[in-house]
This record gives structure tokens, C-alpha cells and sequence, in this order.
């Protein structure tokens, strides 16, 4: 769901994505269909921050991650494409608290994640080795925008924050699991 509980965006196997909306308190229609969003199933769908309310992002099968806008008019269109991923992206995340910069991350079976930043009208993303044998998942810190974990099938959680004197990405690696760790989440 989105911030609000308003939307519900729906990830299909068929490559569709799926927006419902509230209509009342207790019922919500669809309003939506992206139809062939990815060649394959979609794996994962966030919804950006409430001052970006109107996107959405998406990420599957087909190695590709997706940004959407809404046009208003129960449409979306593709606003950015990442294809830099070597194979099936499994998750994404948006950072839900920073006020002048679009943030997300996309983990795939490669290894490897993506960091994703909108500023000043420019998109740049930074591929990072994160995990031996796929990364699974990833969630943002709802209180630190600047933090969010990761996990993969080499049994590793990692915590990441951003080092403004560095101005780069660093890691810390939890104890290892007993196997491997298919989903994370903050609360």
C-alpha cells in the first residue's frame, strides 16, 4: 500500500501491475492496469514518499527496474529504466524521508544492489557487490533515509549507511545466518 493506505499497487506474474484505490472505508477498485510493465513476472513494487506520491517503482524477471509516474488520469508512464542488473531483480526499496532527493535500492540474484538517487533533475545509480550469491532483499530505515539493509543467499544480513565525509556507501556485515535470508524488513 501506499502512505496513506489509499492505493494498493499489485505485482502479477503475467508483467502486469495492478493499482487499486479506496473508494470508500471498506472496498477499493481497480483503477489501474500497466499492462506488460516487464517481460515476465514482476517481482517486487514500492511506492515512492508522500511528496513524491504520484510514483511508483517495479522490478522483476526480466533483469529491469522501472520508475512510474502517474498522469493524473489513471495512466502511468515509465519515467526511468535501469538495465544495468545481469540478472532477476528481486526487491526494491524507496527511502521514505528525505525532502529534495529521490532515493531507492534494487537487489538482485547477480549479487550485486543498486542505489538509485533523483537530485537537481538527474538520475545516477551506483552498482555495489553486496552479496556472494544473490541478494534477496532490501528495506529502508523508516527513521535514518540514509540507512537501509540487505540480505542474500550467502546467509548475510548487511547494514548500509551513507558517510557524507566519504560520500559513499559503507557496510556492516551481521552474523551469519543458518541459511539463507529470503526477505527483510524495518518497522
Amino acid at each position: 500500500p501506499d502512505f496513506y493506505g489509499k492505493k494498493l499497487a499489485v505485482a502479477s506474474n503475467d508483467g502486469s501491475i495492478l493499482i487499486y484505490s479506496t473508494t470508500s472505508e471498506k472496498s477499493m477498485e481497480l483503477t489501474t492496469k500497466i499492462p506488460q510493465a516487464h517481460q515476465g513476472p514482476v517481482y517486487d513494487i514500492d511506492f515512492a514518499s508522500p511528496q513524491f506520491d504520484s510514483i511508483i517503482c517495479s522490478c522483476g524477471f526480466d533483469k529491469c527496474v522501472y520508475l512510474w509516474k502517474n498522469n493524473m488520469n489513471s495512466s502511468y508512464s515509465k519515467v526511468f529504466e535501469y538495465t544495468d542488473h545481469t540478472n532477476v531483480v528481486t526487491s526494491i526499496s524507496f527511502s521514505h524521508e528525505l525532502k529534495d532527493m529521490l532515493l531507492f535500492v534494487s537487489c538482485c540474484l547477480d549479487g550485486n544492489i543498486a542505489i538509485h538517487q533523483y537530485k537537481n533533475g538527474t538520475f545516477v545509480s551506483q552498482k555495489i557487490q553486496a552479496h556472494t550469491n544473490g541478494a534477496t532483499s532490501v528495506s529502508f530505515n523508516p527513521t535514518k533515509p540514509m540507512n537501509f539493509i540487505t540480505c542474500g543467499n550467502d546467509y548475510y544480513i548487511k547494514v548500509w549507511t551513507y558517510v557524507t565525509e566519504e560520500d559513499n556507501w559503507i557496510s556492516e556485515t551481521l552474523d551469519k545466518s543458518e541459511s539463507a535470508v529470503k526477505d527483510i524488513a524495518y518497522k
